[in-house]
């Protein structure tokens, strides 16, 4: 049987509601002294925190949330050992949840997350486009934040959340600069499904994004890009006749 609470407290000299309220967290502060002789102890007898009793000590777990749109996806993949690495680093355990991109699935998951009494959520997929979706999802973290939990984005989810915005439109910029040095004048792009925020917004991630701001169209022209209506490809894979 493992070293108990109860072994750290007698090795210690203390009772055992002391050693619970500095191993596993209480309001009620013990003396830095105190304090430091329990985890000496707890230390050297290689005792194992009960989570389960933290998190009833505490109100919360050790744990963080990460709600991603498709796991297998390289993207989301990336996202999720980016943000597992910063949670294990600060000594938490992270949860992953895949929604597939889909609000309902989002929504259930904030719900299990806030459930479980998670620390943090982070929301790693783009925000919907349906207002009513996107409604009820802030209502359910408001909730969550109400009771102490904190909420981080990956793209724009709205001014209330801490957010982590990528830099499409200069990648993007940089990759039709380098397509138009070898060569290149009619382009594609290919955008994420509509319910999703800025899946549409092709400017900002497709070639015209190389003449946005002051003269932008005019600039674009000037490179010799053509910009096909709607996304149609030319025929014969040819440019379209002057």
């Amino acid at each position: 049987m493992g070293v108990t609470l109860g072994d750290v407290a007698r090795e210690a000299g203390v009772s055992l509601a002391t050693a619970s309220r500095v191993l596993n967290g209480s309001t009620r502060k013990v003396g830095s002294g105190l304090a430091g002789r329990v985890r000496d102890t707890a230390a050297a007898l290689g005792y194992l925190p009960n989570a389960p009793a933290q998190a009833l000590a505490r109100a919360t777990t050790a744990t963080v949330g990460i709600l991603l749109h498709d796991v297998s996806d390289p993207y989301f993949a990336a996202l999720a050992r980016g943000a597992c690495d910063a949670v294990v680093a600060a000594g938490l355990m992270p949860l992953v949840v895949n929604t597939d991109g889909d609000p309902a699935a989002e929504l259930r998951g904030v719900r299990m997350l806030h459930a479980q009494r998670v620390q943090a959520i982070v929301l790693a997929g783009s925000g919907y486009t349906d207002p009513e979706a996107a409604a009820r999802l802030d209502s359910a973290l408001a909730e969550y934040r109400a009771g102490g939990g904190s909420v981080a984005a990956v793209t724009d989810h709205g001014p209330e959340y801490h957010t982590v915005r990528p830099a499409n439109r200069t990648g993007a910029a940089e990759l039709t600069r380098a397509l138009l040095a070898l060569g290149h004048r009619d382009f594609a792009v290919i955008t994420g499904p509509s319910r999703l925020r800025g899946a549409g917004r092709a400017a900002g991630r497709g070639p015209g994004s190389a003449g946005r701001g002051r003269g932008g169209p005019a600039r674009v022209r000037r490179t010799g890009v053509r910009v096909h209506p709607r996304g149609r490809p030319p025929r014969d894979g040819l440019p379209p006749e002057e």
